[in-house]
């Protein structure tokens, strides 16, 4: 299949073998500029503002923390929301993060993600199914509260991923469509790079660290690990409080990016 005759189907989004025709042809003409499908603008324009970009941190524990857990059980412990407003303006408005060691983040989560978005408004996007899954999830957590579950049936997710799947590519994401990929091809620089380590420093009881062991959050892996860091009650308080911005900041620049994609879109370029 010719990249030209990918370029020129305008009806609907690209299947999974004309995306891979088009990675081989930016791969091999050394094409610098990106691929916009001409149908993403009008899928945009069907997304009604404010637009919330939502990213959750969840994971699963071999040895969980609380009680009524099993093993490899899901826990949600934090979330962060970057809006688009329609005037154009980006703020941060939301985000949450669960720090008491010994109390499950569970319900607290969800309770927390209603009391930002409800009642809701606008498109609230994600950028993958996770968060769709995450919430089927916690319904088993919040069974005794209709309130909860209720505003779970009415939390829809546009997955922003699946935008992009089918309307665009750069050819500076290298192949991959992972957030942390695009934000880099969109801006020419890698945001996740720069995020601040945990000072080595903060490391409790440990001798002759060197700069090379400072920790830096910045996948989902490393979040997973930082905040079981935070349900021990040991832990120095200058060491939490940094674990603490280390995963604030992390989360908040995943939201940010999923912000930045769609207004990359919006003026066509990327």
């Amino acid at each position: 299949m010719r990249a030209g005759t990918i370029l020129n189907k305008r009806d609907t989004s690209w299947t999974a073998a004309e995306r891979q025709a088009l990675q081989v042809h930016l791969a091999s003409s050394g094409d610098p500029d990106p691929i916009m499908h001409s149908g993403l603008k009008a899928v945009m324009r069907q997304c009604a503002f404010p637009l919330q970009f939502i990213d959750f941190e969840a994971g699963t524990l071999a040895l969980p923390f609380h009680k009524g857990h099993g093993a490899y059980q899901k826990v949600a412990f934090q979330f962060s929301v970057h809006t688009l407003f329609a005037d154009g303006r980006l703020e941060h408005t939301h985000e949450w993060l669960h720090t008491e060691s010994g109390h499950d983040p569970n319900l607290a989560f969800v309770e927390a993600l209603k009391a930002a978005l409800d009642p809701l408004k606008g498109t609230q996007f994600s950028y993958s199914p996770f968060e769709t899954t995450t919430m089927n999830h916690l319904r088993a957590h919040v069974a005794e509260r209709p309130d909860l579950l209720h505003f779970i049936d009415r939390l829809v997710f546009t997955d922003l991923l699946v935008m992009l799947k089918g309307y665009y590519i750069h050819p500076a994401m290298g192949g991959s469509n992972g957030i942390k990929a695009v934000l880099p091809a969109l801006l020419g620089r890698d945001p996740y790079k720069e995020l601040a380590p945990i000072p080595s420093e903060l490391f409790e009881g440990m001798a002759d660290v060197d700069d090379d062991s400072d920790e830096v959050v910045n996948d989902g892996g490393k979040a997973m690990l930082a905040w079981a860091e935070l349900q021990f009650t040991d832990v120095d308080p200058m060491r939490r409080a940094a674990v603490r911005d280390a995963l604030l900041w992390y989360c908040a620049l995943d939201t940010q990016a999923m912000a930045e994609v769609w207004r990359a879109w919006g003026r066509g370029v990327g």
